[in-house]
């Protein structure tokens, strides 16, 4: 966030990333990064990362590295300029409250499965876009196909989808034993799950607000399922409004280089 600069290219900000990862010791990336500034964030796996972010946009960066053989994912948007516009603040806040709510029902305590954690997340964000001015009542699962067309979360380990064949709907426990691979990596103890987009996408499309046209964002954490309470693991990457503007300015301390 401190790094990007109006100007800039898509991809000269993912190599500073990965710059950043090897120099802290990550031994590779563990996906193309996406950097993806403007409407460019509309396209979830978008990976050309060849745009020039402008002053006005907002630059979302979903990246992760590989560390001793773990895998991370996380996704965080920012404004090139620093300072969120008026309609960029209140469609970040929206979902950011969205993704807050997720977060805290990760407990064993709760028994949710990743399937009953993903319709919640769709019910909350239906309810913060209709207060923010969104007319989805009449538009049949126009939200999940248009807005927030992808799942809320997947197990993350050695790989970046560990265990393709986890169950959905099966509660989260502590305790939970994931083979990573069998004499060489330890059990864990707890389930360790990307929770993270919600995300929103919006088409310029006159069914939705025009000044929300163009947006996208995505905001993901990787969590630790405890007993009564979540870890974020990720919760040093800035994500509330104040401190993500604080840190494209330089207000929090943050060194670019």
């Amino acid at each position: 966030m401190r790094f990007a600069q109006p100007g800039q290219s898509e991809h000269e900000l993912a190599a500073h990333f990965e710059y950043l990862c090897a120099r802290s010791g990550s031994q590779r990336p563990a996906y193309v990064p996406v950097v993806a500034s403007g409407e460019n964030a509309l396209i979830i796996h978008y990976t050309k990362n060849d745009n020039l972010l402008f002053n006005d946009e907002l630059v979302l960066v979903d990246a992760g590295c590989e560390y001793n053989g773990y895998a991370s994912d996380i996704t965080r948007t920012f404004p090139a300029s620093g300072t969120f516009t008026a309609p960029q603040h209140e469609l970040y806040a929206a979902l950011l409250s969205v993704q807050k709510a997720c977060v805290a029902l990760c407990s064993a305590a709760n028994g949710h499965s990743l399937n009953d954690l993903h319709y919640r997340s769709v019910e909350l964000l239906r309810q913060e876009l209709k207060q923010i001015g969104f007319e989805l009542g009449w538009q049949t699962g126009v939200l999940e196909r248009i807005l927030y067309p992808h799942y809320l979360s997947h197990s993350i380990g050695v790989d970046l989808h560990e265990s393709g064949s986890f169950d959905r709907g099966a509660r989260l426990e502590e305790g939970m034993i994931i083979t990573i691979e069998p004499g060489a990596f330890p059990s864990f103890i707890t389930f360790r799950i990307s929770l993270g987009p919600p995300g929103i996408y919006v088409p310029k499309d006159p069914a939705f607000p025009k000044h929300f046209q163009g947006l996208g964002i995505r905001i993901e954490d990787e969590v630790l399922i405890g007993e009564k309470d979540p870890v974020v693991l990720s919760s040093a990457a800035p994500k509330e409004i104040a401190d993500v503007e604080g840190a494209c300015q330089g207000l929090l301390g943050f060194e670019p280089f």
